[in-house]
């Protein structure tokens, strides 16, 4: 009986995991990407490379690029930090970085100085060489 309840047990724990890795309707796969302002700040005194999307829910543009900015931050985990921020919720970051049409994408660099402001879509390849270029990641 013992050997039984053991295996019901490891199944349950099994289902439950498989169910956590799914995308439900509701359930926002990118939001340990998303942040506040608070956040913000913090990426920028990490001491490690950054890249921001400024952005909101609503845009086309900007939902396109969270896959992206997805896989760049599994791709960099640990050298560089990666950041999606909601103006429609973090309103004061928009005003603060005069954001006049979403998305931006913002570079920095490890000392927090910002190395290029990009408004506007941009591709994985073309975010990639960005960072090339500005020297963001070794």
């Amino acid at each position: 009986m013992k050997l039984k309840t053991s295996w019901i047990i490891i199944g349950v724990i099994l289902f439950a995991a498989i169910l956590a890795t799914l995308n439900f309707p509701g359930r926002d796969p990118y939001a340990k990407l998303r942040g506040t302002e608070r956040d913000l700040d913090a990426t920028l005194a990490s001491g490690r490379p950054s890249i921001i999307e400024l952005g909101t829910k609503t845009c086309p543009y900007c939902k396109a690029l969270y896959p992206i900015m997805g896989k760049l931050s599994t791709e960099f985990k640990g050298r560089m930090n990666v950041l999606i921020v909601d103006l429609e919720d973090q309103q004061n970051v928009a005003r603060r970085y005069d954001v006049s049409a979403v998305p931006v994408i913002l570079f920095y660099d490890a000392q927090g100085k910002q190395v290029h402001r990009f408004e506007g879509f941009m591709s994985y390849n073309d975010l990639k060489s960005a960072m090339a270029f500005y020297k963001l990641v070794p």
